[in-house]
């Protein structure tokens, strides 16, 4: 497993080089430039100082090849907009509550997802099965911050219930609407996979003879049927994973929580070009190591996969 590892860490440098080039390519073809919507409109030297100071004078391959330079020195730069921070002390401040934000709602997403896929396998074309669908389509259909802007509304604002948006950690009442908004789709998508799956291995010989055996419904379910059913759904969590934790862009927003994701979306309006880089370098690494850990995480639920 170990010469398997080094091989995808070393393929994943190819890879973080295209995020990056990608990234940086689009940010630079945005209209518009970090300072055009200042709240105090610069003067044209100011502006053009900073400019100098920034490099962005210089011909687009030479700002490509210095940003790369200093990434791989470990260094992401100053932000354009808020120029006493560094980019990577940004990360450091909002990233771990989008982390704590994401953790939560996936936890919610699974204990949502797993009962619902599994009471659709178990009680297949009746009437259970098809509310669960139904659930599940609805969940799949609808977009985080659609949902967000609905729990807002219905929860916070007519009811009264909770909060309408803020942070406190993750055991403060206003963690609830942005946390179900993230997990209702991953959670519906579970449920989407886990049924097909479940459907799958209960048609299997050896459930058949566990049934022959006199080993109750249940007990085939849990103990016989449901650890292989979660061999594919593997891969569809750890994608899953990446998405809650680097796509809450909108959900952060609308809620006002203070996460990497509604940074994001500032400094896209900002066009701060090194956080959008920074961002963008610190999602494809998440990606890149959740799908890394989903396959290391097939043998664990699968004994006759092997590494190669």
């Amino acid at each position: 497993m170990g010469a398997y590892l080094v091989r995808r860490l070393l393929l994943a440098v190819p890879t973080m080089a295209v995020v990056y080039t990608v990234a940086f390519l689009l940010v630079h073809a945005t209209p518009g430039g970090p300072w055009d919507n200042a709240e105090k409109p610069l003067a044209p030297q100011v502006i053009e100082n900073i400019r100098l100071k920034f490099h962005l004078n210089e011909p687009l391959w030479d700002q490509y090849l210095l940003y790369l330079r200093d990434a791989v020195h470990g260094s992401l730069g100053p932000s354009y907009v808020n120029a006493a921070r560094d980019v990577s002390e940004i990360i450091s401040d909002f990233f771990p509550v989008s982390v704590q934000l994401g953790a939560v709602a996936m936890v919610w997403a699974v204990a949502f997802g797993i009962p619902l896929g599994t009471l659709a396998a178990v009680y297949r074309n009746t009437p259970v099965d098809y509310a669960a669908m139904g659930i599940v389509v609805v969940g799949i259909s609808i977009p985080n911050y659609v949902m967000a802007t609905i729990l807002v509304t219905v929860l916070a604002v007519l009811l009264h219930w909770l909060p309408t948006g803020g942070w406190g950690g993750v055991l403060d009442l206003r963690v609830v609407i942005p946390a179900a908004a993230i997990a209702f789709r991953p959670g519906a998508t579970l449920a989407r996979y886990l049924r097909t799956s479940l459907l799958e291995v209960l048609g299997q010989d050896y459930i058949r003879t566990a049934r022959a055996k006199g080993v109750s419904g249940r007990g085939v379910v849990i103990r016989h049927a449901l650890r292989n059913a979660l061999v594919p759904i593997a891969t569809v969590s750890g994608i899953l994973v990446a998405d809650v934790i680097t796509g809450s862009f909108f959900v952060e927003t609308i809620t006002r929580v203070p996460g990497i994701g509604r940074y994001f979306v500032l400094a896209t309006t900002g066009r701060d070009y090194p956080v959008l880089l920074g961002l963008a370098l610190l999602f494809g690494v998440v990606i890149i190591t959740m799908n890394i850990l989903v396959d290391l995480t097939y043998a664990a639920l699968d004994p006759q996969v092997r590494y190669e």
